[in-house]
């Protein structure tokens, strides 16, 4: 049996998103993610007791990963 996943909506630079929907898009587990955050390589920004990622985090890291696996 195979899982589908649903495709993931255009990422808006300007919007802050989950520590959930940043692991889907990086494509990396919410452990991972966390770990990248208390290295300091991924800010975020807290509002309250939830955590987010600014959409430009998201495409900096993304960024930085496409340009490593060249």
């Amino acid at each position: 049996m195979t899982t589908k996943i649903a495709p993931l909506p255009p990422l808006d630079k300007s919007q802050r998103y989950t520590i959930p929907e940043t692991s889907r898009y990086l494509r990396v587990s919410r452990a991972y993610v966390y770990s990248l955050i208390t290295n300091g390589d991924l800010r975020s920004i807290k509002d309250g007791k939830r955590r987010f990622i600014p959409g430009t985090e998201i495409i900096r890291r993304s960024t930085l990963a496409q340009a490593a696996a060249r």
